[in-house]
């Protein structure tokens, strides 16, 4: 599918994401179609929100179709991931394994779940995800979000930690539900003026 068939098709709009002062860009459909494969795309209220994952695996956007100035469509980019060029992630690597780097947003999305939606449609792509080696307060957040939602989307969330899985006695990797392991052994403070939680967390769907 190219990205142009996309402004004849229906879509749906998300709800939550870190905030930053990160400008809007406007990416053109030609743009899209050079640079870009579809993760997929939601509708909400007549408004088509798009994801895409760049050809090089170096990010991911999301935002709404619109017609820039000059009548092209084109997608407002109002959320990116960026992920690690070449992360070592032991038990979690692979060829579809995408491990974040910086997640950034416009401050007028907050509570729109771009970010959430964003990792969903990597997922249902077959991408397994990891996440950074350091995580802020929202992205820990926004990982509790996923594991919340992990049975109804059909993923899971596995605990890595130098490299290896988190196990049980018989040797299988545990699923993580946000309750059957302790907080404690996952996410660890650091004592600076805000809060950093070092772990890795992967998603892959089931």
């Amino acid at each position: 599918m190219r990205f142009s068939e996309l402004f004849e098709m229906p879509s749906y709009i998300p709800t939550e994401l870190p905030v930053t002062d990160v400008k809007v860009h406007v990416a053109s459909v030609s743009t899209l179609d050079r640079q870009y494969d579809l993760l997929g795309t939601v509708q909400v209220r007549n408004q088509k929100i798009i994801a895409a994952l760049k050809k090089d695996k170096s990010s991911a956007i999301i935002g709404p179709a619109v017609m820039r100035a000059d009548g092209k469509p084109s997608m407002e980019v109002v959320a990116t991931i960026k992920f690690h060029k070449k992360p070592k992630l032991g038990d979690a690597g692979g060829g579809k394994s995408l491990q974040i780097d910086t997640v950034v947003a416009t401050d007028d999305v907050q509570g729109f779940g771009y970010g959430y939606q964003l990792y969903k449609m990597i997922l249902n792509q077959g991408y397994t995800i990891v996440s950074d080696n350091v995580q802020y307060v929202g992205g820990k957040e926004l990982w509790l979000k996923i594991i919340r939602k992990s049975a109804a989307d059909r993923h899971n969330v596995f605990i890595l930690q130098d490299g290896t899985y988190m196990r049980d006695n018989a040797g299988n990797p545990i699923v993580f539900d946000g309750v059957n392991i302790s907080p404690e052994d996952i996410w660890s403070e650091n004592k600076k003026s805000e809060k950093h939680y070092y772990t890795l967390l992967v998603a892959k769907n089931i």
